[in-house]
């Protein structure tokens, strides 16, 4: 009876080890690129590995919201800090920075159904950034830069106001629960467009 507790706990212990070495290996070949799986019909590429050889970022999924009650849950929420975000062209570009290292991490750009008049800023959007870890249980603290391409919200905004140049403020909806908003860091962004 003494020998199979003592084998229950080496067998526990023999587990959490290679559990441990197996989650450091594949933190590292995801650091260093070599062992990403990722699949090339996914819209979302999300580690080092999965940078492209220009080094351009990662380009994030943007999506119309339906108006349907905890819709946005589905596409997940885990906490994350904003650290910045431009627009240049089309393209919102914004760095991220989170808790992880060892799964596929996705964020994807959430925009409201409907414009609304935004009184000094004129036409709005209500947009939020979130992001699915997969679950990932590892604790690297991974810094990387996103693109959105904001065509679709450009197209939306021809469409309704029948106008080839527009300007759109983009506002962001975030949970302060999830998202870390450092100090400077704007959350009001215009989106101006001539064509």
């Amino acid at each position: 009876m003494f020998f199979q507790k003592i084998g229950k706990v080496f067998l526990c212990f023999v587990v959490l080890f290679t559990f441990t070495i197996g989650c450091e290996k594949m933190t590292n070949d995801i650091i260093d690129g070599t062992g990403t799986d990722t699949d090339d019909d996914d819209p979302v590429a999300v580690t080092p590995g999965d940078l492209p050889d220009d080094d351009t970022n990662p380009v994030g999924n943007v999506v119309f919201l339906t108006g349907e009650a905890n819709e946005a849950d589905k596409w997940a929420d885990h906490p994350w800090t904003f650290n910045s975000a431009t627009i240049t062209g089309d393209t919102l570009t914004v760095s991220v920075s989170y808790g992880g290292g060892c799964e596929t991490h996705e964020f994807t750009l959430l925009a409201e159904p409907a414009f609304m008049e935004d009184g000094p800023f004129g036409t709005a959007i209500g947009i939020s950034i979130v992001h699915n870890s997969n679950l990932d249980m590892c604790e690297a603290w991974l810094t990387e830069s996103y693109d959105f391409d904001l065509t679709p919200i450009k197209m939306k905004y021809q469409e309704q106001y029948k106008k080839d140049a527009g300007s759109v403020h983009l506002a962001m909806i975030a949970d302060l629960q999830i998202v870390t908003f450092p100090d400077g860091v704007p959350t009001d962004l215009i989106y101006e467009f001539t064509e």
